[in-house]
């Protein structure tokens, strides 16, 4: 193990980008295949900001410290969100 690597089971995570959900989110987007674009976010707060830029839908939670004006997608709940995808599929 690098210094400044965390193990997680198999998936290795740079400790010092662990602040970021975006740094990880592009990591395992990049890994697993899946495209951005058609990925769905959500996020509460400042450190979930950089996430919520990779995807192709952000939701910011209601009441979030985030700043809530520069998504269009808010939700209160996310499993609501994905109850409603998941019917349509």
């Amino acid at each position: 193990m690098e210094r400044g690597e965390l193990r997680c089971g198999r998936a290795v995570l740079d400790r010092h980008h662990l602040c970021q959900q975006g740094h990880r989110c592009a990591q395992h987007l990049q890994n697993s295949g899946h495209r951005p674009c058609r990925c769905d976010g959500f996020g509460d707060n400042y450190n979930d900001v950089s996430m919520l830029d990779i995807v192709g839908v952000p939701y910011i939670m209601d009441g979030a410290a985030a700043p809530a004006e520069k998504y269009p997608n808010h939700t209160p709940c996310p499993e609501d969100v994905l109850r409603e995808f998941l019917k349509q599929a």
